[in-house]
């Protein structure tokens, strides 16, 4: 929660199967160091749901959620817009529905 970076060090940062492990309470500060981090690109992949869902993982609660995290931080942050999003639907998985990750890229304005 605190990158030890200065503001805007790389022109892109990425995270992918990171968010989903992080607790919606301290969601936001992890996407305020990304962003802060982050020049030009933020580029995510991550489990998707339309709502937050939490998932239990291996046997255990509150250690893995699936929501829309490219919503999350377009609407936290005005200076970032999607430039694309892909949605990817598993063939077969255990998970809860809808079994699907999303690719996205977040550009700065």
């Amino acid at each position: 929660m605190d990158l030890p970076y200065k503001d805007e060090y790389f022109d892109l940062v990425f995270t992918s199967g990171v968010l989903i492990h992080i607790s919606p309470a301290d969601l936001g500060r992890a996407l305020e160091e990304i962003h802060r981090c982050a020049k030009t690109w933020i580029w995510g992949m991550e489990y998707y749901a339309p709502e937050e869902v939490q998932v239990n993982y291996r046997g255990q609660d509150n250690l893995l959620w699936k929501m829309d995290y490219a919503k999350r931080y377009l609407d936290r942050f005005d200076d970032l817009e999607l430039v694309r999003e892909q949605r990817l639907p598993y063939l077969h998985s255990p998970n809860v529905d809808p079994n699907v990750d999303t690719m996205f890229l977040l550009k700065r304005k």
